[in-house]
């Protein structure tokens, strides 16, 4: 499998910027001052590094867990714990809302029709919560992008924000989320983070 690319760039505020890239091979564009001084970035070319080449003890933690503004709302929910693993380099941010091609901010969604399992065999939904809209086929996307990510690095663990309908694992309406889910049906270990 190929590698997946990482790039660390200046650090930006700007919460409507797009850090993920997933059309282009899984290229992941990370606006972030943690990343911008990612230990096991430091004296790459440009910043730019492959993901194979770090070394494979990452874990694997949402991306709004390390303070990185992904979520609908424009916001992150960054865990002390998340945010230092992140500038120490032990751990890898990923978003598979982002992945799957949505912007920050956006419209919320919600699971109809069954959990993140039924989404992915097709006897279920993610339609937006406010607008008439169905973002199915970004989930899913997302979903897939999110496994091909982790089948990357294999981390030991997999920390996933808890009520979202990517990344939600027990609390909330019909979860798991299609991410965790795509996840769990890989063999990942995932953990969810509240």
């Amino acid at each position: 499998m190929a590698g997946i690319n990482l790039v660390s760039c200046q650090a930006s505020n700007d919460a409507s910027c797009s850090f993920f890239d997933a059309p282009a091979a899984l290229r992941i564009q990370l606006h972030s001052p943690a990343m911008h001084h990612h230990p096991r970035l430091a004296g790459t070319p440009n910043n730019f590094a492959i993901l194979q080449h770090l070394t494979l003890d990452m874990t694997l933690v949402s991306a709004c867990l390390c303070g990185i503004p992904c979520r609908f709302d424009g916001r992150s929910k960054p865990v002390d714990r998340f945010v230092k693993m992140l500038r120490c380099g032990k751990c890898m941010p990923f978003c598979p809302e982002k992945l799957g091609g949505l912007t920050t901010p956006r419209e919320p969604a919600v699971l109809s029709g069954g959990n993140g399992f039924s989404v992915l065999d097709g006897t279920a939904r993610v339609i937006l919560s406010d607008a008439d809209g169905d973002v199915t086929n970004e989930y899913i996307r997302g979903a897939k992008l999110s496994v091909m990510y982790a089948l990357s690095i294999n981390p030991e663990s997999i920390y996933l924000k808890e009520k979202s309908p990517s990344c939600g694992v027990r609390c909330g309406v019909n979860m798991p989320g299609v991410a965790a889910a795509a996840l769990i049906r890989s063999g990942f270990r995932v953990e969810a983070v509240d």
